[in-house]
């Protein structure tokens, strides 16, 4: 007789736990152990609890490839998720083999978890493995579905229109609403007059994996109402033209101001902040260091000089690998659309930045479009 022990641990979030039935079936290259409840005196699977359980096997399995979680009906109560976030299993030998979950099993179903060891395809040798691999890769698709906008640019969202969003409930979680009048008996809830509302009946079947916790939602609404609510007053909310002055955009952030919002409102246009943001925005691969400046790209010495100071020159900055290029040619080709019924353009800009001996990142030139037959070079 080979006992394995398991030690379950739920999910701290609210409503984490379940009053489901919990089974458990390990699976090893020797076999497998039967089907088995993971049951103790009291209330097993209560949120942030942490529960060790035995499994009871003929033989010892060998090395254990897969946990199934089998989740079924208590009783006569209705279906409960539950959020598991961990499970160890101890074997007969005393080695631990760590089960990572995190993630929430509605329903009455069977999930499978794989040991937490990054393993990649070209180490799956078992066909097991590779049709449990298989497998989670299909349900990954079938809920996260993306589709190509252009060659080279981010995927997006597989829809063809906002109405096939509404009318899918993987995508429902806000909806667009031309008017407060219109016939609505959804269940959608919104504030009259906002350009957005909630779709409660949507959150509900969503699935559990890809919405936000019950605390988390509650957490959004709260800070977006009053903000929203200010902007409707001011009559910001409905606007389609363009901003005329920074100080209009500062109008919207009038709450929820934090010291991190109030930095960036005063530092914004100094040169040393606009390098930061290069190497701690959302893209920081753009950036290449230079041997030498590219043809599209017209920057003399003298240009920067008055920025790189004495006793260097551009030649000396690109020999020593301290001259960066962020080369946005991709948004060339971009194609553009109608907004509010004026046609958009979109530049594809050329950025040199300097890597000054004080460890700063410096922008020294900026090219607005390499489209342009004559470039308007302008030194920051």
């Amino acid at each position: 007789m080979a006992v394995y022990r398991l030690c379950v641990t739920t999910g701290s979030y609210l409503k984490a736990g379940t009053l489901d039935n919990i089974y458990a079936t390990l699976v090893g290259t020797c076999g497998e152990s039967p089907k088995q409840k993971l049951d103790r005196v009291g209330r097993d699977f209560a949120t942030g609890s942490v529960q060790k359980y035995k499994v009871r096997c003929a033989s010892e399995l060998g090395e254990i490839l897969l946990l199934r979680l089998h989740k079924e009906r208590f009783a006569f109560f209705c279906k409960d998720p539950w959020y598991c976030s961990r499970i160890c299993v101890t074997t007969p030998d005393g080695s631990v083999v760590h089960f990572p979950c995190y993630q929430w099993i509605d329903g009455y179903c069977t999930v499978e978890l794989r040991p937490g060891t990054a393993r990649t395809i070209c180490q799956d040798a078992l066909p097991l493995l590779l049709d449990h691999r298989k497998r989670e890769l299909q349900a990954r698709q079938e809920c996260y579905r993306w589709k190509i906008y252009a060659p080279g640019f981010p995927r997006m969202v597989d829809v063809s229109s906002f109405e096939e969003m509404e009318s899918d409930k993987k995508f429902a979680l806000t909806k667009t609403a031309p008017c407060a009048d219109q016939d609505d008996n959804s269940g959608n809830r919104y504030l009259p007059g906002f350009p957005m509302k909630v779709d409660i009946p949507s959150l509900l079947h969503m699935e559990p994996n890809i919405r936000y916790s019950a605390t988390k939602t509650a957490s959004l609404i709260f800070n977006a109402l009053p903000a929203s609510l200010g902007m409707k007053i001011r009559g910001l909310l409905d606007r389609k033209g363009s901003w005329k002055r920074l100080d209009d955009i500062r109008n919207i952030f009038w709450c929820h101001k934090t010291f991190t919002s109030e930095y960036v409102t005063e530092h914004w246009c100094e040169d040393s902040f606009f390098g930061y943001q290069y190497l701690n925005g959302v893209n920081p691969i753009m950036l290449h260091c230079l041997s030498s400046l590219p043809s599209k790209l017209p920057v003399t010495n003298d240009m920067v000089a008055p920025l790189l100071g004495p006793g260097t020159c551009l030649q000396t900055e690109l020999e020593r690998g301290h001259i960066f290029l962020a080369d946005y040619w991709i948004l060339a080709e971009a194609p553009v659309h109608c907004l509010n019924g004026r046609q958009q353009y979109v530049t594809a800009p050329l950025c040199l930045l300097w890597l000054n001996p004080q460890g700063v990142l410096l922008p020294l030139a900026i090219q607005p479009d390499t489209r342009a037959r004559e470039p308007h070079l302008s030194t920051h």
